[in-house]
């Protein structure tokens, strides 16, 4: 029983980690997208 406990608790780490990058990098296109949009208006 922990040693399964203590699989799905690095499971979840593991996809919480994938995530996050996954959300960093959507972050970051979407950030750029902005800052040219914000240089092409000025």
């Amino acid at each position: 029983e922990r040693c399964n406990g203590v699989e799905s608790i690095l499971q979840i780490a593991q996809i919480l980690h994938q995530s996050r990058v996954h959300l960093q990098s959507m972050i970051l296109e979407n950030n750029t997208a902005l800052v040219d949009e914000f240089y092409i208006n000025v």
